[in-house]
């Protein structure tokens, strides 16, 4: 953003004659004030207007307006207070961890001796950035740039340029106080009174050695960037872990499925087995009590006294010998009447067998008649 608030009037000029800074109120007024922009790409002779009573005391320039000049100025200021303090006071730094998905702060704010400072242009801005390097006692040498925005506000193309060259990077936003102060008096806020505060060396160095305040803050750190990294890498290795872990779960689920499954196979195929011995077992019973009512049909059939003569041929042979008894295919013992000769099986007789006559006995009907 460039120009949104327009031109801001400057309070500090260099002084041709001993090329110091100089306030507008400790030369003299006009163009007698033998001073020019603080902004050396600009260099206009300045006209000193601290003669009124009812407009802050300022710088004019002699043919316009000049846009960088309060943000240069405030660059010379904060180089002063650093080289003064010969430290600052860095912002609580955080970084976004990755696994844990949520901003962490890393170190609190703290103080940092610096070894050297100075102002370079580096970012490709109009004014250029206070540039500190801090030596460790092991010899370890970092470099940070201070970044103040008033009107121009760092890009990411200028951030980028800076992040190559330095390890960290602390944006002092003076744009995003301006706006709180103008919302907190509003439409007739005093931007020049406020401009005026910007231009305070006191303030600039409290802005640098303060500990808190939302217009302080990293805008670049490699440590936050190495730590993020570094959790990209562990959420990394926790999905894989997760993944992994999701994986072997469905493994043991298919495998527990699978081992249902087979187990309802193996049951479904006992039952069947169990169903079809029985159905064989019930078949095999059935056949038998088929068999045996069929042979006891057959049986009853052959046994049927008007049947007895079928055997009575092959019987009539048996009967005559007393060694064995005579029996039929049904297990019917045959008998010959000795008195009638008769042979028929054992139930037409009254008494039969005995020593020498196992096949010999008496017939009911000789028996009656003898009677």
């Amino acid at each position: 953003m460039s120009g949104v608030m327009g031109s801001l009037p400057v309070v500090y000029g260099i002084h041709v004659p001993t090329g110091d800074l100089r306030h507008v109120d400790e030369v003299a007024n006009g163009r007698a004030c033998d001073c020019v922009c603080p902004d050396p790409r600009c260099g206009q002779r300045l006209i000193a207007k601290n003669g009124g009573t009812k407009k802050i005391h300022h710088f004019a320039h002699e043919r316009g307006t000049c846009s960088w000049s309060v943000e240069y100025l405030i660059s010379l200021l904060a180089l002063g207070a650093v080289r003064s303090s010969g430290s600052v006071v860095f912002p609580a730094l955080t970084y976004h961890d990755a696994e844990r998905r949520a901003e962490v702060e890393h170190a609190k704010a703290g103080r940092v001796p610096m070894a050297e400072a100075e102002l370079r242009e580096v970012s490709g801005r109009l004014a250029p950035d206070v540039f500190i390097t801090w030596r460790s006692k092991k010899g370890e040498v970092k470099t940070y740039a201070i970044v103040f925005q008033l009107i121009h506000t760092l890009t990411g193309e200028q951030l980028s340029r800076l992040a190559a060259v330095v390890d960290g990077v602390v944006l002092i936003d003076l744009h995003k106080d301006m706006l709180h102060a103008k919302n907190e008096q509003g439409k007739h806020y005093d931007r020049e009174a406020i401009v005026l505060k910007y231009q305070n060396a006191d303030y600039i160095a409290g802005v640098l050695n303060a500990s808190a305040g939302d217009i302080k803050s990293w805008a670049y750190s490699s440590v936050a960037d190495c730590l993020h990294a570094e959790s990209v890498v562990r959420a990394e290795k926790a999905r894989e872990k997760e993944r992994q872990r999701r994986e072997a779960e469905r493994a043991r689920l298919e495998e527990a499925r699978a081992k249902v499954k087979e187990e309802r196979r193996l049951e479904r195929e006992a039952r069947e087995a169990e169903a079809a011995r029985l159905r064989e077992l019930s078949e095999r019973r059935r056949a038998e009590e088929e068999r045996r009512l069929e042979e006891e049909r057959i049986r009853e059939e052959a046994l049927r006294p008007e049947n007895d003569c079928k055997y009575l041929p092959e019987m009539t042979k048996l009967v005559d010998q007393q060694d064995v008894p005579a029996t039929d295919e049904f297990g019917r013992r045959w008998v010959r009447c000795k008195v009638c000769g008769k042979v028929a099986p054992e139930r037409e007789f009254t008494i039969y067998g005995g020593v020498g006559r196992l096949n010999i006995g008496t017939c009911v009907e000789c028996m009656r008649s003898a009677g």
